[in-house]
């Protein structure tokens, strides 16, 4: 008996010994573990610094090539006008300096964090180098949140992170993979948002609750961002949603995970819609010329070019090539050794590669499709293919090591994959001193040391004519606008990219091109409008009333070169540029004297600045019908208007009218003896709100006239506020019934078949 108690004493003193043992050993992996955790922050923020600094000094060495060409300095354009100009509400404005105050170019550059940082360091100013810089920092920060993700450890982590900027990011020339990012570099921000949405709905289920329900908060916050504040981008991002969060959902550890995902989604799809984001979205891409007239646009965009980054040429096509096959190589190798959510993702991004070029392929062959090329979907693919790529090289890495013989374990499984984890001080070092090593070298050799495209543009004898008297200042009268309708002088049917050379020629000369920035930065409001966005009504009566015949359009931008010069008056063009001679209308301006090309700025008389009064109205029930009515020789607009709408029979013309410009809309003062109508030089949309303080025998109203503009009915005086706006939280489905219009009037019964 005595011996038992002593055994099971000596036991459970042993028990205890082993105790004290595991307790101690557990505090030291603990407090090695704080250590390493320490250290690997501290050697983050190092590459970080490191990064922003490097930014800082790479970009002002290639400072000539930031906001590249025309796009890019549009988006500087775009910047500079919707600070002033625009809103930073949920949802978007019109712009009054593009045809005749359609919505802005979907992106509110007031809610994008690089310009917002960059223009508050630089005084109010866009910071073309600070704002690269973030962009880089978001960018790289995407690429390592993917990797950590993943699973991957820190060293590799770093090493995609570092190879994506430095491959995408214009430090260099354009960027080493395709030149989007020096036209568009505010697409990082996507690119970060979109994978942190897909990093947070991965965690909903696989923790508490209230954990869940804060990566479904963030989801959605996160999804609202995209669609409201940079909705051009929304096509390309929910594809790849689409495909990598059911990649996420099929790869649930339980059921109670799937279930719960399941449940979120829904949940964002439900607030999505009750928010009214998807009226929103589902309203601006649906009332788009791009969409009633596809059947007659030219597509350039045909090619295996715009397919992926793999059939890129020179000077870019060798790194993007490597990218994609990295690519290939590390989802095979992941799908073939790794786990989980490396597994799930790799399969995920083979499938859309595979989809991406399929599609592609399609439309090389077939001209069916007029929406964004699958290039432009693949650049939400590029930190995973950089990220797949550093794994597929690791790998070849320790194989070609364990096939030299420099490991013990000479005989382990060839697809045995198990990177080691950890992150050694002078890798870090090393990996965060390594760009600046590879920038001494090539120091100076970027593609160009000036803008192709001068930013600022240069002030001309012309711009500054038409600078002085309709250059738009806040609260002030409405003086007109400029129509360019350059292009004459070719002597066979064209299209965009013939006036895009043309122009290359007068930037070439004068450092303007008189047409879109060179008019614009001086808050110049112009016919011409370059926007994917562009509304049926505009382009069927430019493309009816001031194009050639032959001549062939694209889906976000026009050629027009065909003064109509009733239609031009009534849509409040005042001066017009030209490349050849046009008799009868008085010159103002011939500027070219001794060289090509020459240029004449003419100013047109009687001009709509808001102040035509048409008593006569023609009734119509189609958009043929009116467009047959406007063609009419004896058709005037400041005396009949056209429209499908019932208006009064005794109107009367209005004795005074002005039309003011202001951030939040137009100002309309206007006074009758009895009802009139205004035909204004703005495009009507049921986004238009009118606020009028008056109250008359009739109630202000607007109308649709002559199929494009907005016209009002008053009675009495008019002291009205005309603002354009539409969002998820007011007027979404706004476009919506701007469709109805198009359908109604049948404008897309005006589709050239034989184009």
């Amino acid at each position: 008996m005595k011996s038992r108690v002593a055994n099971a004493e000596s036991a459970i003193t042993g028990e205890a010994s082993m105790s004290k043992v595991d307790g101690t050993v557990s505090d030291r992996l603990t407090a090695m573990n704080a250590v390493l955790d320490w250290r690997r922050a501290a050697l983050f923020v190092v590459n970080l610094a490191s990064l922003v600094l490097f930014g800082l000094v790479a970009f002002r060495l290639n400072q000539a090539n930031l906001f590249y060409g025309l796009d890019g300095s549009e988006m500087m354009v775009l910047v500079k006008q919707q600070a002033m100009w625009g809103s930073g509400a949920a949802g978007f404005t019109s712009n009054v300096f593009q045809s005749l105050g359609n919505v802005w170019l979907p992106v509110n550059m007031n809610a994008i964090p690089a310009y917002i940082v960059s223009s508050w360091i630089n005084g109010g100013e866009l910071g073309q180098v600070i704002a690269y810089t973030v962009f880089s920092v978001e960018l790289f920060l995407a690429t390592y949140c993917l990797s950590r993700w993943l699973g991957f450890e820190s060293t590799m982590a770093m090493l995609a992170a570092w190879g994506m900027v430095l491959s995408a990011m214009p430090y260099w020339g354009y960027g080493k993979i395709y030149p989007f990012l020096v036209l568009a570099p505010h697409f990082t921000t996507v690119v970060l948002a979109t994978l942190l949405t897909l990093v947070l709905f991965s965690r909903i289920g696989r923790g508490e609750i209230a954990t869940s329900a804060i990566c479904l908060t963030g989801t959605v916050c996160l999804l609202g961002y995209i669609a409201v504040f940079q909705t051009i981008f929304f096509a390309l991002v929910a594809p790849i949603l689409f495909v990598f969060g059911g990649g996420v959902l099929a790869a649930s550890d339980s059921k109670r995970e799937r279930v719960q995902k399941l449940w979120g989604g829904g949940i964002v799809l439900g607030v999505l819609g009750v928010s009214g984001v998807l009226t929103f979205l589902y309203g601006l891409y649906r009332y788009t010329a791009a969409y009633v007239f596809k059947a007659e646009f030219l597509n350039q965009r045909q090619t295996w070019y715009d397919v992926s980054i793999v059939f890129q040429n020179d000077p870019w096509g060798i790194v993007g090539q490597l990218l994609w096959i990295g690519a290939i190589g590390g989802g095979i190798v992941s799908i073939a050794a790794g786990r989980g959510l490396q597994r799930t993702v790799a399969v995920a991004m083979l499938f859309t590669m595979g989809l991406l070029v399929g599609f592609g392929a399609l439309t090389v062959y077939v001209d069916f499709w007029q929406g964004p090329v699958p290039l432009y979907v693949e650049f939400l693919l590029w930190p995973f293919y950089v990220v797949y790529t550093v794994c597929f090289l690791r790998f070849l890495l320790e194989r070609l090591i364990r096939w030299a013989g420099h490991v013990m374990d000479r005989h382990a499984p060839i697809w045995r994959f198990s990177p080691p984890h950890g992150w050694t001080v002078p890798s870090a070092l090393v990996i965060a001193g390594l760009p600046w090593v590879i920038l001494s070298l090539t120091a100076g050799k970027t593609i160009a040391k000036e803008r192709d495209y001068p930013y600022p543009p240069k002030i001309t004898p012309i711009v500054e004519i038409v600078k002085n008297e309709v250059g738009l200042v806040p609260h002030a009268l409405f003086q007109g606008r400029v129509a360019t309708l350059t292009g004459q002088s070719i002597q066979k049917p064209i299209n965009w990219i013939d006036l895009h050379i043309f122009d290359a020629s007068l930037v070439k000369q004068y450092g303007n091109d008189h047409r879109t920035v060179g008019f614009w930065f001086f808050d110049i409001p112009t016919l011409f409008e370059y926007n994917q966005f562009m509304t049926p009504p505009y382009y069927l009566v430019m493309r009816t009333f001031m194009t050639n015949d032959g001549d062939r359009q694209m889906r976000n931008i026009m050629a027009l070169r065909k003064p109509d010069l009733r239609l031009l008056r009534a849509l409040g063009v005042r001066f017009v540029v030209t490349d050849v001679p046009k008799p009868g209308v008085r010159l103002r301006m011939r500027m070219g004297d001794g060289g090509e090309p020459v240029l004449y700025l003419y100013e047109l008389d009687q001009v709509n600045l808001g102040n035509y009064s048409p008593t006569n109205v023609i009734r119509i029930s189609s958009a043929h019908e009116a467009l047959a009515m406007m063609a009419m020789k004896d058709f005037d607009a400041a005396k009949a208007v056209v429209t499908d709408e019932t208006l009064p029979a005794d109107l009367v013309s209005a004795t005074s009218s002005r039309v003011s410009v202001e951030k939040s809309g137009l100002r309309l003062t206007a006074t009758s003896r009895g009802t009139s109508v205004l035909v204004l030089p703005f495009e009507f949309s049921h986004c238009l709100e009118l606020e009028s303080g008056e109250q008359g025998a009739v109630s202000p109203r607007l109308f649709r006239a002559n199929l494009l503009q907005a016209g009002v009915l008053f009675t009495g005086q008019l002291e009205a506020t005309l603002a354009f706006f539409t969002g998820p939280f007011r007027h979404a489905g706004c476009r919506i019934e701007d469709i109805r219009d198009v359908e109604r009037l049948k404008v897309g019964d005006e589709v050239k078949r034989s184009a």
